[in-house]
């Protein structure tokens, strides 16, 4: 089975990113730390800033998505199937996980009624309120449901773009996704005004601030017709992620598919660059952007407002209109700024991984090295939704340490905390130690699962039914490749061919590209530069150095990888230096005052 390990591992980033973010965004204490943030080492006020900007990359699991869909397409095509084919599979699969997606979201999943009552084990919610939630939060727009639409819409877009064998026509296909993304990001904020105006009340706000995106199918008032404009008009303008602006980021995803599926001696060796180019002008130009709009917040509503726009920064949608966060009128365009900074690191992640990986020839070792990531994204939908995991832990955690008598010791507020250490409820918010013991047991219970469960194929996951549904449906799905390991009804994913020994794909095979042309070198050179002149990129410096040595083997001493191992040196030394400075001095010793 042909795959890239690069992909692979960029999923499981994805997921084992999101879980730390959710470990750190709902069980750190950041009340305390708000109320003593003068006297606290910076190192926590920065922790809390580069998280929650962090938890606005979606755009990165929807474009790791988006390639891995394109490449599954073209793969099709290659194979001699119909472009027909092509949009039945499509459609099938992306209508599979939009229901899916509003499966987990009302009922299965870590924030649904299964969810709610395993964040309620020391008090379990009655059998109407676990209802209202399945029947209430069904409608939430998550990434997910931004995934599935991205799949329908760019199956019809490849379909329409392939007939007739043009999907040979690579610039052509590249040419049209490029338009249409910047298309889409052009009609984003005029399709949010126009649902907004056209919704009696507003979308998906009212007037007086009240989310209406989320209909009540108990609620009397509801009809067919209101869930069905939801399904709809959450897709164009949820509060969250909507698929606009984020169709973009899926056909800039889909571009580097249609690069990454042709013969490799097709696919020019300075793609990464170009995109990567790409994602740091997305970056600088959003960062300049999104830094002015919370400047002016700041300066014309103050200090609360501001940490209020910067707190909603995951919140994509939020940018433009929403009633708790002054200036989203005034200041022109914050959701693109936002936009641009967030996925402009995300595209800079993606395309330097797959530059170090299958254009150095290094995918079979990549794939050995990264297992324990990558297994976080084979079943990447399943992980997603069974977050509940950190409840379950979480109670425990909390549990043992009431017991212990060590309220004060974990940093629970020291208000619901008895004489003897105790405290009656195992979900009170902690302190940092307590936040990073439970998210290492998380990933300890994650990996055991996710060990125990491919020994069978994963069956029962949500990526098993999946596929299992879409075989039933498209049976002309199995002809490119099944991801079943077998044909029997007991037949699980198969785990051997597609994680363990899998065709790992490379675009340059090692050694393939002369010693002399020093690529690797001078990619050391750059990254470690960047890394050294800038702020935000200086932990990369880590990377080119390692990158430094690895080139100098191969390469030889040369003047850039020379200058790379110096550079690198230098800007690790100033990261310990800043890291110490940061643990150290608090914003009181600073003479600074919040």
């Amino acid at each position: 089975m042909k795959r890239f390990s690069s992909v692979d591992f960029l999923r499981g980033t994805a997921i084992f990113m999101m879980l730390l973010l959710h470990v750190m965004s709902w069980m750190l204490n950041t009340n305390a730390l708000f109320a003593t943030v003068d006297n606290i080492p910076l190192a926590n006020i920065l922790a809390m800033l580069v998280f929650e900007f962090m938890g606005g990359l979606a755009g990165f699991f929807l474009l790791v998505s988006a390639i891995g869909n394109m490449i599954s397409m073209y793969k099709r095509l290659q194979a001699g199937r119909s472009t027909t084919d092509l949009l039945r599979n499509q459609v099938v699969s992306g209508i599979l996980l939009l229901i899916f997606a509003y499966l987990v979201e009302g009922d299965i999943g870590y924030r649904g009624a299964l969810g709610n009552v395993l964040r309620s084990l020391n008090n379990i919610p009655s059998a109407s309120v676990t209802i209202a939630t399945m029947f209430s939060r069904w409608a939430y727009f998550e990434t997910i449901h931004t995934i599935a639409w991205c799949i329908l819409i760019n199956g019809i877009v490849q379909y329409v773009l392939s007939r007739h064998d043009r999907w040979k026509d690579v610039k052509g296909q590249i040419i049209a996704y490029a338009v249409a993304a910047v298309i889409v990001v052009l009609i984003t904020q005029p399709v949010w005004w126009l649902v907004q105006n056209l919704v009696p009340g507003g979308y998906p706000w009212t007037a007086a601030g009240n989310d209406v995106s989320l209909p009540d199918i108990l609620s009397p008032g509801t009809t067919f017709v209101t869930l069905l404009h939801s399904v709809f008009l959450n897709a164009l303008a949820a509060p969250e992620e909507p698929i606009l602006p984020y169709l973009a980021i899926s056909f800039l995803g889909s571009i580097i598919g249609i690069v990454l599926s042709q013969p490799r001696e097709k696919i020019p060796l300075n793609f990464p660059k170009r995109i990567m180019q790409l994602g740091m002008a997305m970056f600088v130009v959003g960062m300049v952007g999104f830094v002015a709009f919370i400047v002016t917040v700041l300066t014309q509503s103050g200090f609360d407002a501001m940490a209020t726009a910067y707190f909603n920064v995951s919140n994509h949608r939020n940018l433009w209109d929403y009633p708790g966060i002054p200036q989203t009128y005034t200041f022109p365009a914050a959701w693109l700024f936002q936009f641009l900074a967030v996925n402009g690191i995300g595209v800079l992640l993606t395309m330097l991984v797959i530059r170090l990986v299958e254009f150095r020839g290094f995918g079979a070792k990549f794939a050995k090295q990264t297992t324990f990531i990558r297994r976080f994204g084979f079943i990447a939908f399943t992980n997603y939704n069974d977050q509940f995991i950190m409840w379950i832990v979480w109670y425990l955690y909390g549990t043992v340490a009431s017991a212990l008598g060590l309220g004060i010791l974990v940093g629970v507020d020291p208000t619901h905390v008895l004489p003897n250490g105790s405290y009656s409820n195992p979900y009170e918010a902690v302190n940092w130690t307590s936040v990073f013991i439970i998210l290492f047991l998380v990933y300890c219970l994650y990996h055991v699962i996710m060990i125990a469960w491919e020994k069978v194929g994963y069956i029962g996951s949500l990526e098993w039914c999946m596929v299992r549904l879409s075989y039933a449906l498209v049976p002309s799905k199995k002809a490119t490749g099944s991801r079943l390991a077998g044909t029997g009804r007991g037949a699980g994913l198969d785990v051997e061919h597609a994680f363990y020994n899998a065709e790992w794909q490379d675009i340059v095979q090692e050694g393939e590209v002369p010693a002399e042309e020093m690529r690797d070198s001078k990619l050391a050179y750059k990254l470690a530069l960047i890394g050294l002149v800038s702020v935000v990129f200086i932990p990369v410096t880590i990377v080119s150095w390692r990158l430094a040595l690895t080139a100098e083997r191969v390469e030889g001493k040369n003047k850039y990888n020379h200058i790379a191992k110096i550079a690198s040196i230098a800007g690790i030394v100033i990261l310990v230096a800043v890291l110490a400075f940061l643990f150290i001095f608090t914003p009181n010793m600073l003479g600074l005052s919040f």
